[in-house]
């Protein structure tokens, strides 16, 4: 048994909530995207998704380019790291 795991990636459920959403994000490009539309995604509270969006924002991960009905446009930082596959697999 190797107890040596410091090369492992390690995702609390912060960051992991943070992933999940930064990649409904990406993959919408630049189209709007709804809080509404991505719960039902990802079977997340609203309010839930508006928290985690709001932290992305306050983190300089993401910024609003537009917003509308429809939805807003996001543009996602170049310093953000890709997200990991397995991610976007269950997203």
């Amino acid at each position: 048994f190797d107890n040596d795991i410091e090369d492992a990636y390690v995702l609390d459920n912060a960051e992991l909530n943070n992933a999940f959403i930064l990649h409904l994000i990406g993959v919408s490009g630049d189209k709007p995207i709804a809080y509404t539309e991505m719960a039902d995604i990802l079977g997340y509270n609203v309010k839930t998704v508006n928290s985690i969006v709001a932290r992305l924002l306050k983190r300089g991960m993401v910024e609003k380019l537009e917003s509308s009905r429809a939805g807003t446009v996001y543009a996602i930082s170049p310093d953000v790291p890709p997200i990991p596959k397995w991610i976007q697999n269950i997203a």
